[in-house]
Parts: C-alpha cells; structure tokens; sequence
C-alpha cells in the first residue's frame, strides 16, 4: 500500500528499518469487531462441511 491508494481514513506511515542497532516494534491494528461473523460457506468449510478447496478472505 502507497500513499496514493491509501483509503481516506488511513494514514501511510514509512520508517527506515535499515539499522541495524535499532529494533522496530510495530503492533497490529485493532481487528473490526463489527465484522466478524462468517457467512454460511465460511461456517459449512472451516466446519468440514466445505469441499476444503476455498480460500476465506476477510
């Protein structure tokens, strides 16, 4: 991700990570709690209802 399609409610941020004497620390965000329900195909394939062959995003 660039700045040039980040969303408008996002901030791009870059640091230089290239010395060695310093560690970089970076958390992940905060998950949406509001969008994490599964939908019937999600539930049928990690419930081993699925064929196994989908990949889940989101």
């Amino acid at each position: 991700m660039n700045a040039q399609n980040t969303p408008k409610d996002k901030q791009s941020v870059s640091v230089d990570q290239t010395n060695a004497s310093t560690i970089s620390n970076t958390p992940p965000a905060e998950p949406n709690l509001e969008d994490m329900e599964l939908n019937e195909e999600q539930l049928d394939i990690i419930s081993g209802g699925g064929d196994g062959n989908k990949l889940i995003i989101g």
